[in-house]
């Protein structure tokens, strides 16, 4: 049986592919090879965790046009409703419904000021947070705070 010169250069091609792939051990510290996927949602600027009737942390301070992000890290589901009966806060609408356990939640924004909110579920006093956005002196402190 004659082997084809054609035939032989994809054998020869199949075999080095195959050996290139087996040289990565998944331990390469590329960022573009170890990055996580942000195809299901960009990355946020900030971070405020939910746990246990407590946002963290309390004041989370970003840029116009900035991404936070709340991530539920507690067994019960939480919400984040706009708490406008804050003095100084922005009077903006919000409605992101119930985060579930490890659930989360995003909302970019893009205007200057402090847009003050609450667990519906748990309460004012309880449960409160603040987004900052850009350079705002914040006078008023949130219901929440001891």
């Amino acid at each position: 049986m004659t082997t084809s010169r054609r035939e032989l250069l994809a054998a020869a091609g199949t075999c080095i592919a195959v050996g290139l792939a087996g040289c990565n051990d998944g331990g390469s510290s590329d960022p573009a090879t170890t990055a996580p996927s942000t195809t299901d949602s960009p990355l946020a600027d900030a971070t405020v965790e939910v746990d246990a009737e407590d946002f963290a942390p309390l004041r989370a301070s970003v840029d116009p046009g900035d991404r936070v992000r709340w991530e539920n890290v507690d067994a019960t589901a939480h919400d984040v409703t706009p708490d406008t009966a804050v003095g100084g806060a922005v009077d903006w609408a919000f409605d992101g419904g119930t985060i579930s356990a490890g659930g989360r939640l995003d909302r970019v924004f893009e205007e200057r000021g402090v847009y003050a909110y609450r667990c519906s579920i748990h309460g004012r006093e309880a449960m409160c947070g603040a987004v900052v956005v850009g350079d705002v002196s914040v006078y008023t402190a949130l219901p929440c705070q001891d």
